[in-house]
């Protein structure tokens, strides 16, 4: 039996949802009861820019899973921190406050989801979206990955249907250009994330990912502004109401 306690139930039904996926099978109650094998109490501080979240866990412990990934470790980090939050911005107060159950609960557990955080989410809908928006599927599973936790499995079977899009298009003729992308940076900081991103990209199993300087940026996108960038060569764009 499981426990969910909350000061503004706004955000119940996505809590409940992560929950079921660790637990399924499992009651739900609002109270704390004898005999719960796990209860969460949350709190919405009266201004809503924070929200307090508590796991209490009785259960069986498994060996203690403290983040797999950098994203994940540095979500742990915090555990016990609030989550300073946009309540009104429904989708980010929720995504934020499921990556924190989420690797509260998968450390707990020992557990992970092949889609992460993203439970009553069609993951689909979100990478058509990020699509529609202009990043690179390489991109999208980077995101997908340091945002919502997928599996690197998950991230890899997307860079085999990169692999496969020029087939693909040719067979169901729909146009599709594989130009490359640039992710373009100016500061140490940029150059960081950048270097992280293509280490997390190769893991994928991404190729021909580089750091390029900026004579060979303006070599590729003259228009482009910036001092150096990360250059993805198998990157490609298709037009999504054609696909």
């Amino acid at each position: 039996m499981i426990g969910i306690i909350l000061n503004d139930n706004a955000y119940e039904q996505d809590i409940r949802e992560l929950l079921m996926a660790f637990f399924p099978g499992r009651s739900f109650v609002h109270e704390m009861l004898p005999g719960l094998e796990l209860c969460l109490i949350g709190n919405v501080e009266e201004d809503h820019q924070w929200f307090r979240m508590q796991v209490v866990f009785w259960g069986e412990y498994s060996h203690l899973v403290w983040g797999n990934t950098p994203a994940e470790q540095r979500e742990l980090d915090h555990f016990d921190e609030p989550i300073a939050v946009d309540y009104e911005n429904r989708t980010d107060t929720k995504n934020k406050i499921k990556r924190r159950l989420y690797v509260i609960l998968k450390a707990l557990t020992g557990r992970s989801l092949p889609w992460g955080s993203l439970t009553g989410i069609r993951p689909a809908k979100i990478a058509l979206t990020l699509l529609e928006d202009g990043m690179s599927r390489e991109e999208i599973h980077i995101h997908m990955q340091e945002k919502y936790f997928t599996s690197a499995e998950k991230a890899r079977l997307c860079v085999e249907g990169n692999r496969m899009m020029g087939d693909l298009a040719e067979e169901l003729d729909f146009p599709f250009l594989r130009c490359g992308k640039v992710l373009v940076g100016n500061t140490e900081e940029d150059m960081a994330t950048l270097k992280r991103t293509l280490i997390q990209g190769e893991k994928n199993g991404s190729r021909g990912l580089e750091i390029i300087d900026e004579d060979r940026l303006h070599e590729l996108v003259p228009a482009a502004v910036g001092k150096f960038a990360m250059y993805s060569p198998n990157s490609g764009i298709l037009d999504p109401f054609q696909y």
